[in-house]
C-alpha cells in the first residue's frame, strides 16, 4: 500500500511545496531534465521489452502485399470511420443534450462524410447508420466496448440492451477500434519496441482478459460495484464473447496505437490502419478517424451548441438564473 500511495503523499507533503517567486528561476530547467530522464528511461527499456515482446508475443509486419489489398478495400468505399460527439448542458428541469455520429470514407479522390445527429426522430434514422456499418469495415475512434456499455450507463440500468450492442459490435467481426489516448499508457509504453519502417503490430491479450480484471479487479484496477444479476450478465458475455475481441499494439510512426478487432479480422484490421495511416506520417493515426472527428467538432461544436442554448435562454430572460456560474466570472 506504501508503494501504491507514494506519489499522492508526495504531492501534500507540504515541504515539497514552494512560493513561487522561489520556484520560477528554476522552472525551465526543473523541467527540461525531468523530461530528459523520463525519455533516458524510455530509451534504455526498448531493448528489454523488445526481447520479451519477441519471446512471449507474436510480432507481425503489414507486407507490401497486405498494403496493396487494404488501399484497395479502402479507395473502393468498402471502408468507413466513424466518431461520435455529444454536448450536454444542464438547466433547471433537465438536461440539454446534443449527440452526433459522422460516418467518413473515401471515395475515388475524395472524402464521402454522412453525419447524423440526435433528433426526436432519431429512432427513423437508426437504422441508416446501422445499415452503413453492417455494409462497410469500419474503424472506429476508441474502445469497441467502450466504459459506459460495460456499465449499462449506471443508474438508467440499460445493461442488457449496452451488452446487446457490444455483441452486434463483436460479431459484426468486421469493426475496428483505435484508441489514442487511454489508460493503456503501459501498453503504448510496449510499442516503443515495434519497428515503424516495417509497420509493426502485435496482438497482446484478448478481451476476457480485460474484462476479467474489469470485473474482479486486479493489483491496478479495483473490482467493479455490480449486483449479483448484472455481475452474472458481463460474466456471461466475457466467457461467449471475450474470446472473440484481441487488443494489441500497431505502429507506422513516431508512437503506437492500441487498437482492437476481431479475431479473426485482426490481421487485415491492422493492414487497413497501417495503410490509413501512411496518409499523415506525422502521426501515424489513421487519416479517416481524424477526419470523422474534425466534423464532429467542427459542425457539432460543443461550444457553439452552449452558445446556441444560452441564446434562447437570454431571450427567455432565464439566463442569469440557468447559466453556469464559471461562464459568469470576470477573468
Amino acid at each position: 500500500m506504501v508503494e501504491k500511495d507514494k506519489y499522492f503523499r508526495e504531492i501534500i507533503d507540504p515541504s515539497r511545496w514552494k512560493r513561487f517567486e522561489e520556484y520560477a528561476p528554476e522552472l525551465q530547467k526543473r523541467l527540461a531534465e525531468d523530461l530528459r530522464k523520463a525519455e533516458d528511461r524510455n530509451r534504455s527499456l526498448v531493448g528489454p521489452t523488445r526481447k520479451l515482446l519477441e519471446r512471449e508475443f507474436d510480432i507481425k509486419s503489414v507486407s507490401d502485399k497486405d498494403l496493396k489489398w487494404a488501399e484497395h478495400q479502402l479507395y473502393a468505399t468498402n471502408v468507413c470511420a466513424v466518431d461520435g460527439t455529444y454536448s450536454s448542458y444542464s438547466l433547471l428541469s433537465g438536461v440539454r443534450g446534443q449527440i452526433g455520429v459522422a460516418a467518413v470514407s473515401y471515395a475515388n479522390q475524395n472524402i464521402e462524410e454522412v453525419l447524423f445527429v440526435f433528433e426526436p426522430d432519431f429512432e427513423t434514422e437508426t437504422e441508416d447508420v446501422a445499415d452503413i456499418l453492417q455494409r462497410r469495415k469500419s474503424s472506429e475512434r476508441g474502445a469497441l466496448v467502450p466504459y459506459e456499455l460495460r456499465t449499462g450507463l449506471g443508474r438508467y440500468r440499460a445493461l442488457p440492451v449496452c451488452l446487446g450492442i457490444a455483441e452486434k459490435i463483436i460479431e459484426n467481426k468486421h469493426a475496428i477500434g483505435v484508441i489514442e489516448s487511454s489508460t493503456h499508457d503501459e501498453l503504448r509504453s510496449i510499442g516503443l519496441a515495434l519497428n515503424p519502417a516495417q509497420r509493426e503490430y502485435v496482438a497482446l491479450k484478448n478481451f476476457a482478459d480485460e474484462l476479467q480484471s474489469y470485473l474482479y479487479g486486479d493489483d491496478f484496477t479495483s473490482a467493479a460495484h455490480f449486483n449479483e444479476e448484472d455481475r452474472k450478465l458481463v460474466d456471461d458475455f466475457k466467457d461467449r464473447f471475450g474470446h472473440q475481441l484481441m487488443i494489441g499494439l500497431y505502429r507506422v510512426g513516431p508512437k503506437s496505437y492500441v487498437f482492437e478487432a476481431h479475431k479473426d479480422f485482426f490481421d487485415q484490421a491492422a493492414a487497413l490502419l497501417a495503410r490509413d495511416s501512411l496518409h499523415q506520417p506525422e502521426r501515424g493515426f489513421p487519416l479517416l478517424i481524424d477526419h470523422a472527428d474534425s466534423i464532429c467538432s467542427y459542425v457539432l461544436s460543443a461550444a457553439d451548441f452552449k452558445k446556441r442554448v444560452e441564446h434562447e435562454l437570454a431571450k427567455l430572460d432565464a439566463w442569469g438564473r440557468e447559466v453556469y456560474e464559471r461562464r459568469t466570472r470576470r477573468r
